[in-house]
């Protein structure tokens, strides 16, 4: 049998040699030796079964038959992938981020919230409770998970303490297995009572930080301008007494990106923190407000930092390390819960009218519908389900390293930018990729 190269394989050699094959998630680390044995392989050589290492390179898919219409083959491994993820397992809403409301103490300059709202609203209890029961009900026998989303949800303590209350008797009448809540908060609104009612019913609770007192107040302020880090201090205090764990939520932007090697330090070694998440930049029609290759050198700066002292650390490039050590290519344009289960564990988005996002992090008028529409049928909407699995490959992703753990532009980014690929999320998965295999 004659071989030829694949067309995805990627190659590294620095400290050491590795191989990478972006259609199936091969890893293979090697030697100069072998590095120079595949650059030196010319197409159309007969398998020589005697030799181990072209043996090797063969199994892992990094020689293919000569007559291998690879390219296409891929392609339809890919489009038969999306198609059974979509016609043959159950699709649940497992994750609700509801909008408590969309007002805040604070003006941060680069909230989303801000810039999608034109009018904001607090989140009436009777639309609450209806959202409630229908999201419970849709979770039988399972483990919803929510975050009490906002503004600043801590202005809404009534709805929250509404909604662990529903969450509670559901499961103390066995409707539901278990449940999760989130917040994610500024902290100014934190005392005492609030803290220790958080803390007695196991709410997760993550306080927005964007570094140093300087680098935080450059954009999360309040309404006059005054920067908002001794006040969060504060927050963060209060939160110690009653808890163990700390998370803290970092923003990337053009004012901190230059600083993470500053201020995670900072963050573990003077505020406490054991978790830290890096919010993945909100899309526009240009891309990302900032950099992808940027963040991800700035992730890749801090990654071993966390790892040495045990923190745990969230960031976009998770999921790409997940998906290369367990070897399962992307089968979704969108957020999906479960890798590889028999159903689709979907999340979504409400605002404080009850406007139902398709997507989890948007609230954009092209994806949006009435929450008495979304469930006026028993089933999931198809147009939900159709939006997690809208082709989003592109001709340059064929050229990618994530071509099978990212696949291109996702369902929001598409419809944002009218169908062109997120230039900062390439950027960021091209420089990403190329590390994470040597770790």
């Amino acid at each position: 049998m004659k071989l030829k190269k694949s067309k995805f394989v990627y190659k590294g050699n620095q400290s050491e040699v590795c191989f990478f094959n972006a259609a199936n998630l091969n890893l293979l680390s090697g030697d100069e030796t072998s590095l120079e044995k595949y650059n030196e392989f010319q197409d159309g050589t007969e398998l020589d079964f005697n030799d181990d290492m072209l043996m090797i390179l063969y199994n892992k898919g990094f020689l293919i038959p000569l007559d291998d219409n690879e390219v296409d083959r891929v392609f339809k491994t890919k489009k038969i992938r999306y198609q059974k993820a979509m016609e043959l397992r159950k699709n649940r809403i497992g994750y609700l981020r509801i909008s408590l409301t969309e007002h805040c103490n604070l003006s941060c300059k680069y909230c989303f919230v801000n810039k999608i709202m034109n009018e904001k609203h607090h989140m009436k209890q009777g639309l609450f409770k209806d959202i409630m029961e229908w999201f419970i009900s849709s979770n039988t026998d399972k483990r919803p998970l929510i975050q009490y989303f906002g503004g600043e949800p801590l202005l809404k303590m009534d709805l929250i303490k509404l909604g662990n209350e529903m969450l509670r008797q559901s499961k103390q009448n066995g409707e539901i297995n278990d449940y999760g809540q989130e917040i994610v908060t500024n902290g100014i609104l934190l005392t005492d009572e609030i803290a220790d009612y958080l803390a007695k019913n196991k709410f997760y609770v993550g306080f927005s930080v964007d570094g140093m007192e300087e680098l935080n107040d450059i954009n999360r302020v309040y309404k006059d301008g005054r920067g908002s880090f001794k006040d969060v201090i504060k927050g963060i205090n209060i939160y110690k007494k009653y808890f163990k764990n700390l998370s803290i939520l970092v923003t990337p932007n053009n004012e901190n990106i230059d600083h993470f090697n500053r201020i995670i330090p900072y963050l573990v070694e003077e505020l406490g923190a054991t978790e830290i998440a890096i919010n993945t930049p909100q899309p526009d029609a240009n891309g990302w407000e900032v950099s992808g290759d940027k963040l991800a050198k700035a992730i890749q700066e801090t990654w071993i930092y966390c790892n040495e002292h045990n923190v745990r650390y969230n960031t976009p490039a998770n999921n790409i390390l997940f998906l290369i050590n367990h070897k399962i290519p992307q089968a979704y344009s969108c957020m999906n819960l479960t890798y590889g289960q028999d159903e689709n564990t979907w999340g979504i988005y409400i605002n404080s009218t009850g406007l139902v996002s398709k997507c989890v992090v948007e609230c954009d008028s092209r994806c949006t519908r009435d929450f008495y529409d979304f469930i006026k049928n028993d089933d999931i909407p198809m147009d939900f389900i159709e939006w997690h699995f809208k082709n989003p490959m592109h001709e340059s992703c064929l050229k990618c390293p994530g071509f099978n753990v990212c696949g291109g532009p996702c369902s929001i980014e598409q419809t944002l930018s009218n169908g062109k690929v997120n230039c900062d999320k390439c950027k960021f998965v091209k420089t990403m990729i190329p590390w994470v295999i040597k770790k």
